[in-house]
């Protein structure tokens, strides 16, 4: 990490601006640019501690609002997957906001969001109240995971756009962590533990929002102010690159990652073993995670998107298929932790980051955030979709069957990236629309 840090200080060349006194533009030098960066990035922090702090509280909301039965499985499913459906939400309202309010104010109000759903899930006294402050969470999630990294992507020189896009990746990895460690250690203040893991999130998005004033806006929004229509994407030049979004969307979703992290104790308790040895194996998985996602942004510049996209989804489909072969067979706990950390990992080098980077990538500015919008909205119904039928999923076709359906599509996700994924490496964004958007034959 200090010698990224270091590279990205060292930088020169390509300088981004900000705005200035006046409305003139100055130079955003190495050190503001990426102090910049690790603030916008603090959002993913934010998206990845909100998505999965929920898994710690599962086993608690089922008691105390009621969940078991027969009606159950879909019930918890809603719980947990409201997040999610809000996160559509906000997907949509992306593309207007930041076209017209600008990244910033955006990212301003995501802050907010985070705020004020934690606080409320934390002191939900009924069950109607908890989905709706997840849900209100979800509008958060919905905004940040598209802004931060879009606007990123702006400020960015095209030599070390990969790692510094892959920052806002690795806060919500470092988000993911944090909520594994906290909930374990919150876990001894008993059956009220839940209302604790769920509301220490205000502090950092207080912090977050306090932050984000100090920001300049995106210099590309600033210079472009585009206005764009959703139907404009329907525009025969974007259509190749809106397809492959939507595509590489699907197969980050489609292959269980998100249910496999929002149920991680219920999974690992279904293998054997109590439920605080489950809550130890989450935060084991969580570094895993971590620590892959420091690979994937040392190697992201230096041997590109594809490659990783590549050798990624052969390991998730490998770990995926082996997780389904273990509960088939009754292997041991041991092995289908091993299996469940190689996914994570494989998820971790391709489809984790380099989803984000290249989203952020091929799409021009003036129809970036409307496009990232429609894509992020879709990549958040697919996540909704997943989260919602795992525990249904889970009693129907049992563990076996589900990693099963998942290790197929993770392979099927192989083919389509060896197909048609282009590589977008040490490109400005500039060069990137006048090659992938204008002849949609150049697509590889």
């Amino acid at each position: 990490m200090s010698h990224f840090v270091s590279d990205v200080a060292r930088s020169k060349s390509d300088p981004q601006v900000e705005q200035g006194p006046e409305g003139t533009l100055t130079p955003l030098s190495g050190a503001r640019l990426l102090g910049v960066a690790c603030t916008v990035a603090l959002g993913g922090f934010l998206v990845g501690f909100d998505a999965t702090v929920i898994s710690g509280a599962v086993p608690f909301i089922r008691d105390y609002f009621n969940l078991g039965g027969p009606s159950g499985g879909l019930q918890l499913g809603w719980a947990v997957s409201s997040l999610g459906w809000g996160a559509m939400a906000g997907n949509l309202a992306a593309g207007f906001l930041n076209d017209r309010f600008g990244r910033r104010t955006v990212l301003l109000l995501a802050a907010a969001l985070f705020l004020a759903s934690s606080l409320t899930a934390a002191f939900a006294t009924s069950f109607a109240m908890f989905v709706v402050a997840r849900i209100c969470g979800g509008l958060g999630v919905g905004t940040a995971i598209l802004t931060a990294p879009m606007y990123i992507a702006e400020i960015a020189p095209a030599g070390r756009r990969g790692r510094l896009v892959s920052l806002n990746q690795l806060m919500i990895v470092i988000g993911i962590s944090a909520s594994f460690f906290s909930n374990y250690f919150l876990l001894s203040l008993g059956d009220a533990s839940w209302r604790w893991m769920l509301g220490v999130q205000a502090v950092p998005a207080t912090l977050f929002f306090l932050l984000l004033t100090r920001v300049p806006e995106s210099p590309r929004w600033l210079a472009v102010a585009p206005r764009v229509e959703f139907r404009d994407l329907l525009a025969a030049r974007l259509r190749w690159v809106l397809l492959f979004g939507f595509g590489i969307a699907f197969f980050q979703q489609a292959t269980g990652i998100n249910a496999i992290f929002y149920y991680l104790p219920t999974i690992f308790a279904q293998a054997g073993g109590g439920l605080a040895t489950a809550f130890g194996q989450s935060v084991f998985v969580g570094l895993v995670n971590l620590g892959f996602t420091f690979v994937a942004i040392w190697l992201i510049d230096r041997i590109g998107r594809k490659p990783l996209l590549l050798v990624g989804l052969t390991g998730m489909t490998a770990a995926l298929l082996t997780i389904s072969w273990a509960f088939n067979t009754g292997a041991s706990p041991m092995v289908i932790l091993i299996a469940i950390a190689a996914y994570v990992a494989s998820f971790a080098i391709s489809l984790g980051p380099v989803m984000w980077v290249m989203l952020s990538e091929i799409f021009p500015t003036g129809q970036r955030a409307a496009a990232i919008a429609v894509v992020g909205f879709w990549n958040s119904l697919v996540s909704a979709s997943i989260t919602l039928l795992f525990p249904k999923e889970l009693s129907s076709w049992g563990p076996a069957g589900t990693f099963l359906a998942y290790g197929l599509i993770a392979g099927a996700g192989l083919v389509f990236i060896a197909v048609f994924a282009p590589e977008t490496k040490g490109r400005t964004l500039e060069e990137l629309a006048q090659i992938l958007t204008p002849a949609v034959e150049r697509n590889r």
